[in-house]
């Protein structure tokens, strides 16, 4: 250790460190005490924030609570005023048909009357609003935007100013239409002798159902025992209208095959407001009495639109996902299920008669007058199958209702895909809240409850219909069962946002008190930083004195010290004639004569050495041309060897030509390689060989060249053998002559062969036809790519072409693959997938190789190879590359001409 370092160690010990550690626990004090400050002003901010929290939470529950049940209540309340005003409605129609069969009984103008009164009796219908189908946004979009209701009215009396609002009437278009479709007199045996109808003219005999509407109805059976004043009131009649898409109805959703055809599917308002309308009836009959005998009776049949009428456009939450201008509005002029908020409703059976998606309203097969079968789950559908019945209606009807239903129960997907989903609350087992609807409505009541359906909490009211006439009298349902479902985001709405308003409240004088309070740990924290700095100032100022004497004491080495750093540059840069010339006795005089010894040695060193580098610059000059010399020599011929091998690939335009879309990668690890493909139309198929062979560089390019010149003397004598355009080689022979042909060329047959080579291969056949394509591999795979993107793996046979030929034919089986339009076809060596990665050290593999297809933008042999690559090279990194790759993808037309020539 020099005088200048034990001098600053002395320094470091004895004076600046512990005055460094001095000040470093001043300032873990300052520090700590500052901490503590803040933490006990955190605690007393966050005490009182929660306090002020919890008593707010108990103003806010209480009140949320009232207004909660207080929105549960109006919801029950329209659901109730709903029903009761659908039945009054229904018992009107009772009036008319009674007062209509006391007229028509003493009539004589009878068809007269029954026009006209058809003609008269009319009720107001919503008239649905406008929707086009924008195909670049794939959305439906409104013709005409509905006028904003006028709400920004101030009173004009000063003390009706408080939460003044006013809003014009509804400017909903509406229509007058026929309550009734149908008006028909039959004769005391069932047939119609008087009628008025827009549904069919001609007069039919009741008792041929498939006379009917809809092939459906059947009240001719009970004709006979219907008395004076009695009425019969029969179901919704009306031919079932399926779907072929659930939800709202857009052209991104359509399926493989399907043509954009809205019309052809079941109308749903906004999610399909071009959909097919379910057109329905309800048929009321009573005698015709004539002094005191029943001379025949009267049918009403009511337009089932009606009916609809009165749950289709309601909006149960004042909002329906509408703008702004309209965001209180009671009634809309389109059904609306996207947003889960809507009305609808069940008859007496539980089954479906009113739903803004009317694919779901319970109707009849038009060809057989049959009902359509309600929608169940997998698990009901499995029971039928096993029961042996033959009639699904008749082995549903007998099973338990309203049993086990639950949501973890998964729908019967295949009837979804069938179109065919009508839906009955009995045996709906994947619907839990029909359980709890019909057990509100045993007894005829009204009531709600919430349940957690499609991933939100909604509040579901229900209420029946009191209309009991007829058969409807023998229910407590009535006619129905009205329910309104609505999200409880809705349904909680009024609550939230008081809550909201009363945190803001708070929240504001929480934020006075805790900048206060902080203010007062800031004010405290800067005078003890204060503190902290003027400790640190006077530290510092003390080290520095420190060290200003320090260098002061060793100014004085500092002469002898630059003297013997000058002469070690000089010797460093090549003069070895410096000296230090110092013969004092302490550490720099010892160094100063080491150093001029030690010049002495390397000046006489350097004498020798520059007479023996001489002779070696000379050998090592010679040497290195005869090795430059021998290089070029080298590379010359292996770049014409490549040269050579590339002229041997097939030409890309005639391959694309014949397989159509094709791309290629052909990567020779070395400037020659292994790998090769090679291409040959005979007859009328076109022949594609992709092989890797033993090694790469110069050795594998050899045997491409003995792979390759075998398969053009087979093909030649196969094309001389069986004539042209007559018969085509079997792809199984052909590798088989494949191999026996290279192993004669290398002398590969029996014990006695110098050489033990050969070839992995996949040999493609393609008939211009359009017929299968046929794939033989020799220890390598082919895959395909469809045209959504599944990528599927065909192995080759286990083994391979040419080694030691032991006389036994090769195992070697064809496989047959269609060409399926947009089929594309994969071929790979194993340069891609042995390739070892730069990050886990793991070869690429095969499920690596099939995920890349997979993830190939679409199925284009240009992407798909793109896709492959740029994978692979990601995988590689800076890894070395281990093997050739070639990577050849086609997508071929289902059929072509044949070619005018052999290639």
């Amino acid at each position: 250790m020099s005088l200048i370092q034990k001098l600053f160690l002395f320094l470091i010990i004895a004076i600046i460190l512990p005055l460094v550690v001095a000040m470093a626990l001043i300032s873990r004090d300052t520090r700590m005490l500052s901490q503590d400050v803040t933490a006990n002003i955190h605690d007393l901010e966050e005490g009182f924030t929660t306090e002020i929290t919890a008593a707010a939470e108990g103003l806010i529950k209480s009140s949320s609570e009232e207004m909660d049940q207080l929105t549960q209540l109006n919801w029950e309340r329209l659901t109730v005023q709903i029903s009761q005003q659908l039945a009054t409605f229904l018992y009107d129609r009772d009036k008319d048909l009674l007062s209509l069969a006391a007229i028509a009984s003493d009539a004589e103008n009878i068809e007269e009357i029954l026009n006209k009164y058809r003609q008269q009796k009319t009720r107001a219908i919503t008239v649905p609003g406008q929707y086009e189908y924008d195909r670049e946004n794939n959305v439906w979009q409104r013709v005409n935007a509905l006028p904003p209701l006028v709400s920004n009215k101030d009173a004009e009396n000063p003390e009706n100013q408080t939460s003044f609002r006013y809003l014009d009437k509804s400017n909903l278009e509406k229509e007058l239409r026929p309550l009734y479709r149908e008006i028909t007199m039959l004769d005391i045996d069932g047939r119609e002798i008087h009628k008025s109808s827009d549904i069919r003219q001609t007069k039919i005999d009741t008792h041929d159902q498939l006379n009917t509407f809809a092939k459906a109805e059947n009240y001719a059976q009970f004709l006979d025992g219907l008395n004076a004043g009695d009425i019969y009131v029969s179901d919704v009649i009306g031919v079932y209208v399926p779907t072929s898409m659930i939800g709202t109805y857009q052209a991104d959703r359509l399926k493989d095959g399907q043509t954009f055809s809205p019309e052809s599917s079941g109308y749903a308002g906004l999610e399909n407001p071009k959909g097919k309308r379910f057109e329905g009836i309800i048929r009321f009959i009573t005698p015709l009495i004539k002094n005191g005998q029943k001379t025949g009776y009267l049918t009403l049949a009511l337009d089932h639109r009606h009916i609809m009428e009165f749950t289709d456009y309601v909006v149960p939450e004042n909002s329906m996902g509408l703008d702004q201008s309209r965001a209180h509005v009671f009634t809309t002029d389109i059904k609306n299920a996207r947003d889960g908020n809507y009305a609808f409703m069940w008859d007496h059976k539980g089954r479906s008669i009113a739903h803004p998606r009317e694919y779901f309203i319970s109707g009849f097969d038009a060809e057989t007058g049959t009902r359509v079968f309600p929608w169940i789950s997998k698990t009901r559908l499995d029971q039928f199958e096993a029961s042996g019945a033959e009639n699904i209606n008749d082995w549903l009807y007998q099973q338990p209702a309203y049993q086990g239903q639950s949501r973890d129960i998964r729908p019967n997907v295949n009837q979804i895909q069938s179109g065919h989903i009508p839906l009955d609350c009995r045996y709906l087992d994947f619907a839990p809240q029909c359980a709890g609807w019909n057990q509100i409505n045993e007894t005829g009541g009204y009531g709600s409850f919430l349940i957690y359906w499609s991933d939100i909490w909604k509040l579901t009211t229900a209420a029946t219909i009191p209309y009991y006439t007829g058969q409807y009298g023998d229910s407590y349902r009535g006619f129905g069962v009205v329910t309104i479902g609505a999200s409880i985001g809705e349904f909680t709405r009024s609550s939230v946002a008081s809550r909201t308003a009363l945190n803001n409240t708070l929240g504001d004088v929480n934020n006075r008190f805790g900048d206060n309070i902080r203010q007062i740990g800031k004010d405290t924290a800067d005078v003890l930083i204060d503190f902290q700095n003027q400790l640190l100032f006077i530290g510092i100022a003390i080290i520095g004195g420190v060290i200003g004497i320090s260098v002061f004491a060793s100014v004085q080495f500092q002469t002898r010290i630059s003297k013997v750093l000058s002469n070690t540059a000089k010797l460093s840069a090549g003069d070895l004639s410096a000296r230090i010339n110092d013969s004092s006795k302490d550490e720099i005089g010892k160094i100063s004569t080491a150093f001029d010894a030690m010049a002495e040695t390397i000046a006489k060193s350097q004498e020798d050495l520059s007479e023996v580098n001489k002779n070696l610059e000379n050998i090592v000059f010679q040497r290195t041309e005869e090795l430059l010399q021998s290089n070029q020599q080298i590379s010359d011929s292996i770049d014409y060897a490549s040269r050579i091998q590339r002229s041997l690939l097939p030409n890309k335009d005639t391959m694309t030509a014949r397989l159509k879309n094709t791309a290629i990668v052909w990567q020779p690890k070395d400037v020659v390689g292994g790998d090769f493909y090679w291409h040959k139309t005979i007859g009328d198929k076109d022949y594609l060989v992709v092989m890797d062979c033993t090694g790469h560089g110069v050795p594998g390019a050899f045997m491409t060249l003995i792979a390759t010149s075998t398969l053009e003397q087979i093909t030649a004598a196969t094309v001389a053998s069986l004539g042209r355009w007559v018969l085509t080689p079997e792809i199984d022979d052909l590798m088989q002559q494949l191999h026996e042909g290279i192993c004669y060329q290398l002398n590969q047959v029996g014990e006695g062969s110098l050489s033990n080579d050969g070839l992995d291969a996949v040999m493609i056949a393609r008939p211009h036809d359009g017929g299968p394509i046929e794939f033989c591999g020799a220890a390598m795979d082919l895959y395909t790519l469809s045209p959504d993107g599944q990528a599927t793996r065909y192995r080759g046979n286990k083994t391979s072409i040419g080694y030691l030929n032991t006389g036994k034919e090769l195992d070697l089986s064809v496989e047959y693959l269609a060409q399926d339009q947009g089929m594309t076809f994969v071929i790979t060596t194993d340069g891609i997938t042995t390739q070892i990665g730069e990050e886990n050290r793991r070869s690429y593999g095969f499920r690596r190789f099939m995920q890349a297809l997979e993830n190939a933008s679409d199925n284009s042999p240009k992407q798909v190879n793109r896709s492959v690559m740029r994978d692979f090279r990601s995988w590689q990194g800076k890894e070395e590359r281990r093997d050739d790759v070639t990577l050849i993808s086609f997508q071929p037309s289902p059929a072509d001409q044949e070619p005018d020539d052999l290639s």
